[in-house]
């Protein structure tokens, strides 16, 4: 992060926490006489397609809008989704940075046309279109670009309800999909982590689901992360996109081999998003909840373990239980080891933990 943290490009941060690294931020060209003008708060996020499928990037600020532009036209973006409002509870999270009309607008050296804007009750599809006029050959090859804006997701909150997103996440891959190039799609919202983060991750799933079936969550949560930080910011943004009943369906079958995959996923993204004493907590809370709520009919190996004698439903429930405490203090052990660097033995982690819990009868 150290080009970031440049004094000329302070400035151009939206939040002072939320900076790109180094290896995976996008850059710009050159302007002349500017050494700091590659600069975005941008980075490139890995898909399932490609390695450089996605730009996550903050809500441009009245000084880099010229920047946000000039990016989308150098790294040939044909699709931005914007995931924000403009302003929330009275605070600006982003500049409007397109036309609000349909007269052209100059940004730096390129011109921003709006050709159409759609207006649906959860989400706004506007259509641009771009021309740079830095050569006189760019007149005659203009550009088009869709502009995807999701106006109903809270600041550090999640919308009431997964159907909506879902059908917002499936109506951009569907144009992602039949655009004329390979291009990258740009996703922000006001820092670029929090529910950009989650649009990607969502995005991602469901074209695993599509194509294999089944999910990696925690995979694509760590690779989320390994290329820009803080991505799906909180817990509430974590465990959303598998909170509501229209995902967990598929996964909640009597037979369903995807059930142990599905919920091992859901407890390691919340451990990547909580903190400390937290995290320990949101995996207990989890654990509770699944094996409270679903009963142990449900699972695939059930009759594997019935097959055994002396071997009831309450045993089994408290094997798999068992079995799953285990996996959690482990995987604890394992992020904490990962982001925090600690040097301690898991027989230290657990005594403490056990020492300084308390459990109500």
């Amino acid at each position: 992060m150290d080009v970031a943290r440049l004094p000329e490009n302070r400035g151009k941060n939206r939040y002072n926490n939320i900076l790109p690294y180094d290896s995976t931020r996008v850059k710009l060209s050159y302007l002349e006489d500017d050494p700091c003008s590659d600069y975005v708060n941008a980075s490139y996020i890995p898909g399932n397609n490609y390695r450089r499928e996605y730009i996550a990037t903050q809500g441009p600020l009245p000084g880099t809008k010229d920047d946000f532009w000039r990016m989308v036209w150098e790294h040939g973006v044909h699709n931005v989704v914007m995931v924000t409002q403009c302003v929330e509870k009275g605070r600006v999270k982003c500049d409007q940075y397109w036309p609000a009309d349909k007269e052209p607008l100059y940004y730096g050296d390129l011109v921003i046309q709006m050709l159409s804007e759609s207006v649906l009750p959860e989400w706004t599809i506007r259509e641009f279109k771009i021309i740079s006029v830095q050569f006189s050959n760019d007149f005659l090859y203009p550009r088009m670009m869709r502009h995807f804006h999701y106006t109903v997701w809270p600041d550090h909150g999640v919308p009431e309800s997964t159907q909506s997103l879902i059908q917002f996440v499936r109506t951009v891959r569907d144009y992602v999909d039949r655009s004329p190039s390979t291009g990258a799609t740009v996703v922000h919202c006001s820092a670029g982590v929090g529910r950009t983060g989650t649009f990607v991750a969502l995005d991602r799933v469901l074209q695993q689901l599509d194509s294999k079936g089944g999910i990696d969550l925690y995979g694509c949560v760590f690779d989320l992360r390994l290329h820009r930080q803080h991505m799906v910011q909180t817990e509430q943004k974590s465990c959303y996109v598998f909170s509501q009943s229209p995902l967990l369906q598929p996964f909640l079958c009597l037979s369903s081999p995807s059930y142990c995959l599905l919920f091992f996923s859901l407890l390691s993204s919340c451990a990547l998003s909580a903190t400390g004493r937290n995290r320990w907590r949101h995996l207990v809370f989890f654990f509770c909840f699944f094996f409270g709520s679903l009963s142990v009919r449900s699972l695939t190996f059930r009759d594997e373990l019935r097959a055994k004698p002396g071997i009831d439903d309450y045993k089994v429930k408290a094997i798999l239980c068992t079995q799953v405490f285990k996996h959690i203090a482990l995987l604890k052990i394992h992020i904490d080891l990962k982001y925090k660097n600690k040097n301690y033995t898991a027989w230290e982690d657990l005594h403490y933990k056990k020492k300084n819990c308390h459990y109500s009868k």
